[in-house]
């Protein structure tokens, strides 16, 4: 499964189908994801309006592709918005 994300060899009307959709979750599930799921790119648009797109990372992008993978607080910095720093 090494290589299943390099841009080359990546395939987005593929990501939704069969064998490949099982193999990126036993993948997923592997490197620690807890979650895993896939949704098309046009209904990913509808629920979420105001988030970036699918098309602007991936041209013609068909598919989203979540994972969840839990760390230790602190070993990620915590970005927050301007915004939300002065409503605190």
């Amino acid at each position: 499964m090494q290589g299943v994300l390099d841009k080359k060899s990546y395939r987005a009307d593929a990501v939704v189908s069969g064998e490949f959709h099982h193999e990126l979750k036993e993948y997923a599930m592997s490197l620690g994801a807890e979650l895993y799921g896939v949704t098309s790119a046009e209904y990913y648009g509808k629920e979420f309006p105001g988030k970036l797109q699918p098309g602007r990372f991936v041209e013609g992008a068909s598919s989203v592709i979540v994972i969840g993978i839990p760390f230790e607080p602190g070993t990620c910095p915590l970005r927050v918005k301007a915004a939300d720093q002065a409503a605190s």
